[in-house]
């Protein structure tokens, strides 16, 4: 550490060391696949967790997926993968990348040959269905407690409100008349 105060040396150990375990998921393969990008995640999400960069729900939730069946461990690849995005768009937007169906599908293609087309199939559909995600547009994030609670929160009172149309309408009633007699004691 004395010798090296920017902490280039400890940082270059972690690139290579990640490489390392990225290469060695390869190795049987014949040539052709590659590397997801979601690898990432996966090797890195006890650490995040423990940094309290992750949070426990979506850590436990992508765990649990990455057990189960084939379109299980395809959604918590995914997750992971926007977590990631998410977190790297936050930080530097002008990057460009953001996480819909193409970006993903790409960034998660194993094998050149067969490309990213049915990943985009089958996760369009995985993605929407997802609790811990929500879609902005056509750009996924990974829902934090917090908006978890404000979007539970939005739904009960757009629910009620619809329910309650005269309520809306004698409210309504009331704002104009008071307006208007505000204008009206002017004159």
């Amino acid at each position: 550490r004395i010798l090296d105060q920017t902490g280039t040396s400890s940082q270059l150990r972690n690139q290579l060391g990640t490489v390392y375990k990225a290469i060695q998921t390869n190795l049987d393969r014949p040539l052709g696949y590659v590397i997801p990008a979601d690898f990432l995640y996966i090797d890195s999400a006890d650490r995040l967790l423990q940094l309290g960069t992750l949070d426990r729900k979506t850590y436990e939730k992508t765990m649990l997926w990455l057990k189960g069946s084939e379109d299980d461990r395809l959604l918590a690849r995914a997750c992971g993968l926007i977590f990631l995005i998410n977190k790297l768009a936050s930080k530097n937007e002008e990057i460009g990348i953001r996480a819909n169906v193409d970006t993903l599908a790409d960034l998660m293609v194993e094998d050149l040959a067969q490309g990213s087309g049915v990943l985009r199939g089958r996760l369009s559909a995985l993605l929407d269905k997802c609790e811990i995600l929500m879609k902005i547009g056509e750009e996924y994030r990974v829902q934090t407690e917090e908006s978890t609670a404000w979007n539970n929160e939005f739904q009960s009172q757009r629910s009620v409100l619809s329910n309650e149309i005269h309520r809306i309408n004698s409210e309504r009633d009331e704002r104009i008349q008071k307006k208007l007699r505000e204008k009206l004691q002017k004159l």
